[in-house]
């Protein structure tokens, strides 16, 4: 039975990712994302999960790698080359979203 709240381990994550993008190289895509039948190839591997549950993750990781994504044309944003992530002046995360700068680091790692 499906879970009231999905908690994704980093390797469903990671499974979840590949699948999609073997979906897209299946031409199961549209400029929307993933097609009906691309969605009924992937359900089937993750049956402790909603179809709900696995399209908002799928949607969520895709507004994450967005928002970064348009933060590296961002103006006065700099690269941490040590963790690969955002350098910025913890008001520009304030400002963002109202979260630290701890936790835009933790967002970052598990979108990778």
């Amino acid at each position: 039975m499906p879970r009231d709240h999905a908690h994704w381990e980093e390797h469903e994550v990671k499974l979840l990712l590949t699948l999609a993008i073997q979906e897209k190289e299946k031409f199961n895509w549209n400029q929307f994302g993933l097609t009906r039948e691309g969605w009924r190839n992937i359900y089937p591997h993750f049956p402790q999960y909603s179809h709900k549950q696995i399209n908002n993750k799928f949607d969520f990781l895709k507004q994450k790698y967005r928002a970064w994504k348009d933060s590296q044309v961002a103006t006065g944003l700099g690269r941490n080359t040590q963790t690969g992530g955002i350098d910025a002046d913890p008001d520009y995360w304030m400002a963002q979203d109202g979260s630290s700068v701890q936790q835009q680091v933790t967002i970052e790692l598990e979108c990778l």
